[in-house]
């Protein structure tokens, strides 16, 4: 009989053991996510509206901004706020340099099939503006369509001429 109170007594001890170093491995690594905020419009399109999230946390900002873009391109999951962007859209490329981020999309931002209800100005403005949230750290951001840097206003220029 003591032999089974003993041994009831080890396997309880590191069952107790595993349980608080899962813990604390939790607590202090954390589960891989992180908690980013995304701005869509609302059905006014006067507006942006933060939407909560918890994305994946990868190594390297480069990467993190990657994922949140992407997450901007799948659109909002509150079926009251709009898209920001369309869906076929990609990132070609994704560069953070000192302090200025440099950011591809594909030319489905502005040629693509699907109609979104903002401008190609809105919808940057967007975009930039969930990244300026979350990652205030970046200074400027420039972005491209295609390899060519885009200004305010929807003209497309080569990078080289300015």
């Amino acid at each position: 009989m003591k032999r089974l109170e003993k041994g009831s007594l080890i396997w309880g001890t590191v069952l107790g053991v595993l349980c608080v170093v899962s813990v604390l491995l939790y607590l202090f690594v954390g589960n891989g996510q992180v908690k980013r905020v995304l701005f869509f419009p609302d059905d006014t399109v006067t507006r942006t509206v933060g939407e909560t999230r918890m994305l994946p946390k990868v190594k390297g900002d480069e990467e993190n901004i990657e994922v949140l873009l992407k997450e901007l391109i799948l659109g909002p999951v509150d079926l009251s706020l709009r898209p920001l962007l369309p869906k076929h859209t990609k990132v070609r490329t994704c560069m953070l340099r000192k302090k200025t981020l440099y950011v591809d999309f594909s030319p489905e931002l502005i040629v693509g099939k699907e109609k979104i209800s903002l401008s190609v100005d809105e919808a940057l403005a967007g975009v930039e503006r969930s990244l300026r949230f979350n990652f205030p750290r970046i200074e400027e951001i420039l972005f491209f369509i295609d390899g060519e840097m885009y200004s305010p206003g929807g003209s497309v220029r080569a990078a080289g001429n300015e």
